[in-house]
């Protein structure tokens, strides 16, 4: 799903990431950085000669919400924040109650 997207003249980056973890990095369409994280990563990318990171982290306090910096050549170019949707939050909450379903279901069937 994609979250946010940088744009720098012609170049286009977006940060895209899932509910397990899986965030991406992609530019104009293709995939430059992959990685999984729980609490943020560092992607670092190479793009016309130039160095960049995109930071991921989440937001302080409330740990709902994604922080963002796009860092090139070592500056910061910009840093947003991304907050959840109520339809991600309620997919999110949806997902954790099916899979307490299924760990009660399987330990019935451990226990008798």
């Amino acid at each position: 799903m994609k979250y946010v997207e940088f744009k720098i003249g012609e170049t286009k980056i977006e940060f895209h990431n899932s509910i397990f973890g899986k965030e991406r990095v992609v530019n104009n369409g293709k995939t430059i950085s992959e990685k999984h994280s729980i609490f943020g990563a560092k992607h670092i990318f190479k793009l016309d000669e130039q160095i960049f990171e995109l930071k991921s982290s989440c937001q302080s306090f409330t740990g709902i919400g994604i922080n963002l910096e796009l860092v090139k050549n070592g500056n910061l170019i910009e840093k947003k924040t991304f907050a959840p949707t109520k339809q991600s939050i309620i997919g999110v909450i949806f997902g954790i109650l099916i899979g307490l379903s299924f760990v009660r279901i399987i330990f019935s069937l451990y226990i008798q």
